[in-house]
């Protein structure tokens, strides 16, 4: 199956920065809820993020999640979170400098990934799509044409990847930057938390991908989009539905344990479903899909596993 073997690498990534992040979590909650507050727990839980920056450029600017966590957290002295701060920064730069120096070597120019100004076109033209009604791959071709007229109207200007990557970053950043509340509201998809069924159903050569879907989806809603994508195919559809109950539960006990955690006022446990849950998909963009939910999952069960346990504890009461 070419979707399947196409899919591969991206299951093999996203599992792995899932499994990462997993572990951030972990550390940082073993550092902000210890007795000891012991550093060497964050220090993991920084270096972790920065780590798994090179396997997603998604978490490059996780750093900043995290120093916000750090000073919402209690009985630590204003000076010490000052320095831990400034060792969080210093982590970053020193695990993603090298990776930054290679690819400005290669004349890549200062970057983490060369898909940055890909990801840009797609984000603009699901913008520019909703703001003009018009198919977003059209839009994505005009761009892709109106770039290579630039380089090729000056060669020595644009002979390295670097300089092609920069002159489309700008031209991208000036059509999202026309329209900066749309874009954001765009970002905030509540259909990215759905699991991955389209990706399951190609793998198994039920449906077909490459089908305008997306475009769909931005300019038609979600209903629109899935009643296009299934084509009429309601055995695929029903199946889909255990999924959608499991991963229902799933996110109905999450808000419920976060909403618990705000009426007790604990801001910081209240925080981390908003810097490392909802970091990940603000972050995408509008070009959202639901593996791009994985790495939240971690925070959202942490969310869970308050709910249950709190409902569990009152019974026992009872």
């Amino acid at each position: 199956n070419p979707t399947a073997i196409a899919h591969s690498p991206m299951l093999l990534s996203d599992t792995f920065f899932t499994l990462m992040t997993a572990f951030g979590l972990f550390f940082f909650i073993s550092f902000a809820f210890g007795i000891r507050k012991d550093p060497f727990y964050y220090f993991s839980a920084v270096t972790m993020a920065a780590l798994s920056a090179l396997v997603r450029p998604v978490n490059l600017l996780f750093f900043v999640p995290l120093i916000v966590a750090l000073f919402l957290t209690g009985s630590i002295p204003r000076k010490r979170k000052l320095i831990l701060s400034a060792v969080t920064c210093l982590i970053f730069f020193a695990v993603l400098f090298p990776w930054f120096a290679r690819n400005h070597a290669i004349g890549s120019g200062w970057r983490l990934d060369a898909s940055s100004a890909t990801t840009m076109m797609h984000n603009a033209s699901a913008l520019e799509s909703v703001v003009t009604g018009i198919d977003g791959t059209e839009l994505r071709r005009r761009y892709e044409e109106s770039c290579h007229l630039e380089f090729d109207s000056d060669p020595f200007r644009y002979r390295t990847a670097g300089a092609r990557m920069d002159y489309t970053e700008r031209e991208m950043a000036s059509k999202i930057l026309a329209h900066p509340f749309l874009y954001a509201f765009l970002s905030l998809r509540p259909w990215v938390f759905l699991p991955d069924v389209p990706t399951l159903l190609e793998n198994q050569g039920i449906t077909r991908t490459e089908r305008g879907t997306f475009d769909v989806l931005n300019r038609k809603g979600i209903f629109a989009a899935v009643q296009h994508y299934f084509d009429g195919n309601g055995g695929a559809l029903a199946a889909t539905i255990p999924l959608l109950l499991m991963v229902l539960i799933l996110y109905l006990s999450a808000a419920a344990g976060w909403i618990m955690t705000i009426c007790k006022k604990q801001w910081l446990t209240a925080f981390l479903l908003i810097g490392f849950g909802l970091y990940y998909t603000l972050m995408t963009g509008p070009v959202q899909m639901p593996r791009y939910q994985l790495p939240a999952l971690p925070v959202f069960c942490f969310f869970a596993a308050i709910a249950f346990q709190t409902v569990f504890n009152r019974r026992e009461k009872v």
